[in-house]
């Protein structure tokens, strides 16, 4: 958290800075894809996040740009944590891959 306090002070940012990271490491270092419950439990410990997450995963079988239409505003937090998280679970294959599909 110390290193993300080189970019912000606001606790909220932070928090969701830290979730973002959790999330972006689980997805690059696992041999197959986590699942909505393993990411909720990545972020126990971060309310915001997981609070976040949950409308991510109520949103989970619908289109992507629908789903980030209802998160709100695409770059502060939580609505680019909700809409890359979205994505992340939502579609297939490498990371780049997953961008380019709604980019």
């Amino acid at each position: 958290m110390d290193r993300l306090r080189i970019l912000t002070t606001n606790e909220s940012a932070l928090h969701f800075g830290l979730a973002c990271c959790r999330v972006l490491a689980r997805f690059l270092t696992s041999e197959k894809d986590p699942s909505f419950s393993d990411l909720k439990k990545d972020l126990e410990d971060l309310s915001e996040a997981v609070e976040a997450l949950v409308k991510v995963g109520e949103k989970l079988g619908e289109d992507h740009t629908e789903a980030v239409g209802s998160f709100g505003r695409a770059c502060p937090f939580p609505g680019v944590f909700q809409g890359s998280t979205h994505i992340l679970l939502s579609t297939e294959g490498d990371y780049k891959e997953r961008v380019r599909k709604v980019s």
